[in-house]
């Protein structure tokens, strides 16, 4: 695929990774939650998707180095959202993001089986 598009952002797997590294370090100085949003903003795109449609791009030419950079700040931005989701005061916005952006859902179930429930009467 290529010539198709725009030219390859990063000239090598190693400056992708120092940017990478350099925007979780700013929201860590900062004390900012890291999001895919604020991510592809700080590697240069207009957005998520179009850091979703370049990662994808990315694999189509086997550039695996740069798909498994991105995908690991992915996951550390799902981590990051996973421990805020165990904190009170910011729970709401981490289960927003870990359902929204992550695909995780929110779900309790209830099965009643006659095998699973045991009732013993006591005469007393």
């Amino acid at each position: 695929m290529a010539g198709k598009g725009n030219p390859r952002r990063w000239r090598s797997a190693k400056a992708l990774q120092a940017a990478v590294d350099a925007y979780f370090e700013e929201c860590s100085e900062n004390g900012r939650v890291p999001s895919v949003a604020g991510l592809a903003l700080a590697l240069g795109f207009m957005s998520r998707q179009a850091l979703a449609r370049y990662t994808d791009r990315m694999h189509e030419e086997n550039n695996d180095d740069y798909v498994v950079i991105i995908t690991s700040a992915k996951t550390r931005i799902e981590e990051a959202n996973i421990q805020l989701a165990y904190n009170k005061e910011a729970s709401a916005g981490a289960r927003f993001m870990l359902q929204n952006g992550f695909n995780y859902s929110e779900k309790q179930e209830i099965g009643l089986n006659s095998n699973t429930i045991k009732v013993e009467l006591v005469d007393e």
